[in-house]
Order: C-alpha cells, then sequence, then structure tokens
C-alpha cells in the first residue's frame, strides 16, 4: 500500500514504520493519523512481523498538530471536534491493544499528539537532544487522551504539572520520570533500535508477549481481585501452548545432560 505521510518498511521479523513528513517536523493531520493506522494494521496482519517499530524521519518525532489542521479547528462545530479528538483516541486504542510489541525511537519534539503517541507504544528509545510536552494549553486547548496517558506513566501529580503549564520536559527528565526507557546518542538511535527490535522478535516467544500486552492493556479499571485472576489465567494460558512445552522440555533435558 502506498502512502504520502507514512513510510513502512518491512525486515524478515519486524516493521519499520516512519513517519514522513520532515518539512513539517512531523506534525499530525488528519491524513498521517489514518495512514499511520492502515499502517498498523497491516504490520499486524503480517505473520512475519514479530515487532512494530516507530520513529520520525527527518529532525523530530512528531512536533503538535500540522497548522491546516489547526486552522480547520476554527470552523467546524462541537460535534466533529468531538469526533477529530476521538480520532487520535481510536490510534491510541489500536496501538494499545496491538498483540505485537510497538518500539517508538523518538528524536527531536514529541510534542501534544506526538507525546500521546509514544506513550502508546511499549518500549521508548528517546534520543538524548529529545524534548517532550504538551504545549495545549498554551493555546487554550485541553490535551484530552495524551493527559490521561501521561498521568498514567508518570503519576498525576507530575502529569498535572506538565499539562497545566505546557512545559516541556527534556530527554533526562522522561527517563528519570518512566516516560521513556531508554536514552540513546542521536546518531544511533536508529541503529540500537532496530537491533533491539530484532533481539525481541528472535529471543522474546511471540505468544507470550501478546499475552503480556493483552494483561497491561485490559487490567485498567478491573478490581484488585480481577486483576490477580486475570494474571494467574494468562500465565496458566501461556503454559499450554505447543511452544512452552517444547521450551520447557529442551530446559530438562540439558539439565539432564548436565549442560
Amino acid at each position: 500500500m502506498n502512502f504520502t505521510s507514512v513510510k513502512s518498511h518491512l525486515n524478515r521479523r519486524y516493521c519499520h514504520i516512519q513517519i514522513s513528513k520532515p518539512e513539517s517536523s512531523n506534525s499530525l493531520d488528519e491524513l498521517l493519523i489514518n495512514e499511520l493506522q492502515s499502517a498498523l494494521l497491516n504490520a499486524q496482519k503480517e505473520r512475519s512481523v514479530k515487532v512494530i517499530v516507530l520513529s520520525g524521519e527527518g529532525e523530530h518525532f512528531c512536533n503538535f498538530y500540522d497548522s491546516t489542521y489547526l486552522r480547520s479547528l476554527i470552523t467546524v462545530d462541537y460535534t466533529l471536534q468531538q469526533e477529530l479528538v476521538q480520532q487520535i483516541g481510536r490510534l491510541y486504542q489500536l496501538m494499545v491493544s496491538c498483540r505485537k510489541p510497538i518500539i517508538a525511537l523518538v528524536e527531536g519534539k514529541a510534542f501534544g499528539p506526538g507525546l500521546g503517541i509514544l506513550l502508546a507504544c511499549d518500549v521508548v528509545f528517546g534520543s538524548s537532544e529529545s524534548l517532550y510536552a504538551l504545549p495545549e494549553v498554551t493555546m487554550g486547548l485541553v490535551p484530552g487522551y495524551e493527559m490521561m496517558m501521561l498521568a498514567k506513566r508518570i503519576g498525576e501529580g507530575k502529569a498535572k504539572y506538565y499539562a497545566m503549564s505546557g512545559s516541556s520536559f527534556t530527554a533526562h527528565e522522561a527517563l528519570q520520570m518512566g516516560c521513556i526507557d531508554s536514552i540513546v546518542s542521536p546518531i544511533e538511535l536508529i541503529g540500537k533500535g532496530l537491533m533491539f527490535a530484532e533481539k525481541l522478535a528472535v529471543e522474546c516467544n511471540a505468544s507470550a508477549v501478546g499475552l503480556i500486552k493483552e494483561f497491561y492493556s485490559r487490567r485498567t479499571g478491573m478490581s484488585p481481585g480481577d486483576v490477580q485472576e486475570f494474571a494467574a489465567n494468562l500465565s496458566a494460558l501461556s503454559r499450554m501452548s505447543a511452544e512452552a512445552k517444547n521450551s520447557i522440555q529442551s530446559l530438562i533435558d540439558a539439565d539432564r545432560n548436565g549442560q
């Protein structure tokens, strides 16, 4: 499938999706949202793909909304405003519910929905020069889904501060708060991210990874008892798979042979 704002590269085991609007700092608009959804769905359906990698072409990961998109907000009515907000929410939900792990490689700015996109990913590598923010409040806007996702990741107190002030935070601050998982030099970002994707695809069982993602995407709103039961059920289910049984048998055989 040909895209205008997205590039999708299929490797043997992973799919690398790039936001490709470098001339506008990879800022978000309706077309980009729709193409990201399509690219993600294609990667989900491809059986050979075990891991999805998401990055931005050029200097920035995703720098807020496109100016044309923002201009359109001036004229649309409340019902359409709701639909536009829900459209980005559907992209986030697709990412969270995807059974394949999604790795974000963040260079430059991840502002507004750019921050939301990386928060919907499972693993985030940030360039040492990357910058993060929810600047909506400076324009009289409320972030919406993004402020909820940030609160879940770093805690309500810190999330409230960044949502209410519009202040940006650095890669080192993001790592300290748990917003990203690793800091990498800009020149090594893509290489190390793809190397990690390959390692994850080779060393980790795809079915087990999918069950782990399912646990974290569905546990919200459950009672503590239900969460425990859900985790136990998924663990028991994983033990029934042929892959798990073969791995256990191999471990037993290696131990018996003194290896």
